[in-house]
């Protein structure tokens, strides 16, 4: 199960055009590139990820623990699928080989297809305002979740860990409800603490190997952007 809404639109990896899913053909009515939706969907589930964690509960713990030691740790509601897809033109830099201007080119596009209403439900206010220093900061987000968030504060890592922890376990219902009973147990023995810990990194296990992208999976890209 996918934590985050699916997309109504797919993004051309090859020409950084917009293409509504329902209608998207097995290539590009833009550019003839081929379309493999199934690898796309993998592609925007990693970006979900880095923007939700890497980003968004980053700026929230940083700002949080600034100001008290013990903060409230809040369930964050998902942007929307426009800040996926720029997250993927990020990390097209960041994990594979396109260049700054590609990026911002890409970006670029997917700015003006939200500001004509192409992708709908959101307030994407914050992405048509995103300035040159703050596509900086999405970048350096990015790399650090990427590179396993060395260089957070011990505070903010490991908050957001526990973030991604009960998220991946609240999305495996079969977990979730071996889980519980063991934790409502009467007498909790050592092989059920054991247990408890082999169900939980398992879940982890199978999230990370499911999302992340294969190597060179994001080299290559943008190869017939319009500049």
């Amino acid at each position: 199960m996918s934590h985050y809404p699916d997309p109504e639109q797919l993004l051309c990896l090859t020409c950084g055009t917009f293409l509504k899913r329902a209608d998207a053909a097995s290539v590009c009515i833009e550019c003839g590139a081929p379309l493999d939706h199934e690898a796309l969907l993998r592609l925007y589930e990693y970006a979900a990820e880095v923007y939700y964690y890497g980003h968004q509960y980053r700026v929230y713990y940083e700002i949080a623990y600034a100001r008290d030691k013990n903060p409230a740790k809040p369930s964050l509601g998902f942007p929307g699928e426009a800040f996926a897809w720029v997250m993927l033109a990020v990390l097209s830099g960041v994990l594979g080989n396109a260049g700054y201007d590609a990026i911002k080119t890409v970006i670029a596009k997917i700015r003006t297809d939200v500001s004509s209403g192409r992708v709908r439900h959101k307030d994407y206010s914050a992405l048509l305002e995103l300035s040159d220093e703050q596509l900086g900061e999405l970048i350096d987000a990015a790399r650090t979740y990427c590179d396993g968030m060395e260089g957070l504060t011990k505070e903010v890592r490991a908050a957001i860990v526990e973030e991604i922890v009960a998220d991946t376990v609240s999305h495996d219902p079969a977990i979730s409800l071996e889980m519980m009973k063991l934790m409502q147990r009467k007498e909790i023995k050592p092989k059920h603490r054991k247990r408890f810990a082999e169900l939980l990194r398992g879940a982890i296990v199978r999230s990370k190997k499911r999302t992340t992208p294969s190597p060179g999976a994001l080299n290559g890209l943008w190869s017939r952007l319009e500049k």
